[in-house]
């Protein structure tokens, strides 16, 4: 069989079996580290259970989602892991039957949900840079606008704000999660002309380009003020200086989505709404 150079040719097998042992994964942008990351935590756990993932990136296109999606369906993947786009439709693929899990954004519909606790997380942040560091003003960059997960972390910002005598939300900037983006954010920022002593960062991504551009200015992070990322990115660990971020865990995210999808092919009940609790990851650029 080697000499002839055989290949198992699982679709003709599928046709037997009634089994692809495919699984779907779509995210908004693979260049995004956060959503590298997951994808591998997603991958490694269902190639342990020989499954194999199919992967591609709607980079936040409405219509793209809907193309790719059901693209896996028709293949047919036995079932789909999506991360919902912004301003996307409520449901996407009516009357499927093939498991399905949004990850990360909130649907807003009955479909089950695996994510971080958003408010949780930019409440942490906000609270953390207020108590420990005595900071007052603060920004707020990234997170396309009209996201779900944006006005989320945002409301857990202004909480924080809210119970701080003499702290405000000076101002918000939004815009998409990528290195470009960053630049052209923390740019539209300084142009302001604000001056905050706090800046929290939509991902860790705008982080790094926010402490570069305030860098260029003349202002020193974190002596005169204070970043934090979102992402928790192992990156992080090495940029300079090392940066203070709200960790979701990305890697343990995709894990867990696997393991959802792993236990819904096996008949077992699987939670239809779960939201991991973020981890502050203590590093230089806060002050700490």
């Amino acid at each position: 069989m080697d000499e002839l150079g055989y290949t198992y040719h699982r679709g003709a097998a599928s046709l037997r079996t009634q089994s692809t042992s495919l699984v779907g994964l779509v995210v908004t942008d693979l260049s995004n580290p956060f959503f590298a990351e997951m994808a591998l935590g997603f991958e490694a756990t269902l190639s342990e259970a020989d499954m194999v993932t199919i992967i591609s990136s709607t980079r936040d296109s409405a219509a793209r989602f809907t193309r790719l999606g059901r693209a896996l369906l028709e293949h047919p993947v036995e079932a789909l892991v999506y991360v919902p786009v912004t301003g996307g439709p409520e449901d996407p693929f009516p009357g499927e039957r093939t498991p399905a899990l949004a990850a990360t954004r909130d649907p807003g519909t009955e479909v089950p949900f695996l994510g971080v606790d958003d408010r949780l997380g930019g409440y942490v942040a906000a609270r953390h840079l207020l108590e420990v560091h005595g900071r007052r003003r603060v920004v707020y960059l990234g997170g396309p606008e009209g996201a779900g997960v944006r006005g989320l972390r945002l409301e857990g910002v202004r909480r924080a704000v809210d119970e701080t005598d003499g702290a405000e939300l000076i101002v918000q900037v939004p815009g998409v999660t990528s290195v470009a983006s960053g630049e052209a954010i923390v740019r539209r920022y300084l142009e302001t002309g604000h001056d905050a002593d706090a800046v929290i960062c939509h991902s860790d991504l705008v982080a790094f380009a926010a402490c570069r551009g305030l860098r260029e200015r003349g202002a020193r992070v974190p002596e005169d003020v204070s970043v934090v990322g979102f992402d928790g990115l192992d990156l992080g660990r090495v940029f300079d200086p090392p940066l203070t971020s709200v960790s979701a865990d990305p890697a343990g995210i995709g894990r867990r989505c696997a393991q959802w999808v792993l236990a819904s092919l096996r008949g077992e009940d699987v939670p239809v709404r779960t939201l991991v609790e973020p981890e502050l990851i203590v590093r230089r650029s806060c002050g700490c």
